[in-house]
């Protein structure tokens, strides 16, 4: 579990950074030192043998990352509204391709 906080806290970071970083100058260094921290302890997490699988591993990492962000947008004020119907079906889009497309990797890996 210790590698899944360390994964969802870059994570979480790379995601705040990149939000905060575009209304200023555009993403940056930041994003990318945060997102290299994230691929790094994923991978290490992944690689562990007591790890179960990567599935699990992703939905762990994205659930803790999830709870950080939400306390942040608490925090801050900021709203969980989504603003627009395009918003909406683009978030739902992503949702459906990126599962169909990580479930047929997952029964190609096997």
């Amino acid at each position: 579990m210790g590698m899944s906080v360390v994964a969802a806290v870059f994570f979480a970071l790379d995601l705040y950074a990149w939000h905060r970083s575009i209304g200023y100058v555009g993403p940056g260094l930041a994003t990318a030192v945060f997102y290299t921290g994230f691929l790094v302890s994923l991978r290490k997490l992944q690689s562990s043998v007591a790890q179960p699988s990567a599935a699990l591993s992703l939905m762990t990492v994205s659930a803790l990352s999830a709870v950080y962000l939400a306390i942040e947008m608490i925090r801050t004020g900021a709203s969980f509204a989504i603003p627009t119907v395009q918003s909406g079906c683009s978030l739902v889009a992503l949702a459906l391709f990126s599962q169909i497309k990580f479930k047929a990797v997952s029964k190609h890996l096997r």
